[in-house]
């Protein structure tokens, strides 16, 4: 049922819609969304963005955050097998904190936890965590520098 609910977002989110509405459309999705006590959904997800339709209950988006265009989040990894024939599959958790934004066309290939107020720079692939308050980029991304945020 949560791959059939996954599949069927991705089906309507290439529809012509804003990014805001297509964060509030993949709310019913598997998905999970880290919201606080009576706060609207304000996760911007852009066109063409595709999430795991394996494992998509293993990802979780928090609130204000932005994922551009073309970016892939995927939950599940290739082992090298040791002999055996045939390939095996682990699933992992992607984690992506408040306020990040992740540029188009990243791509997230391995289990990580992206931080709160980070920047991930386009077509970067992440292949490691991220701590709070970081900029990212390149292939695989690299820290670029600290961000840091003025408080009014």
């Amino acid at each position: 049922m949560n791959r059939f609910r996954i599949v069927l977002c991705e089906f309507f989110s290439r529809l012509p819609m804003s990014g805001y509405m297509r964060g509030i459309l993949y709310s019913f999705s598997p998905i999970k969304y880290v919201l606080k006590k009576n706060e609207k959904c304000k996760i911007f997800i852009g066109n063409g963005v595709l999430f795991d339709t394996l494992y998509p209950e293993n990802i979780e988006i928090g609130n204000y955050t932005t994922i551009a265009a073309g970016s892939k989040i995927i939950t599940h990894y290739l082992i090298p097998n040791n002999g055996n024939p045939g390939f095996i599959f682990r699933k992992g958790n992607v984690k992506i904190g408040r306020a990040t934004f992740i540029g188009s066309n990243v791509i997230i290939t391995n289990e990580v936890t992206i931080g709160n107020n980070v920047i991930v720079g386009s077509g970067s692939i992440i292949t490691k965590s991220i701590p709070d308050n970081q900029i990212w980029a390149g292939n695989p991304a690299k820290f670029i520098k600290h961000r840091f945020i003025e408080n009014k």
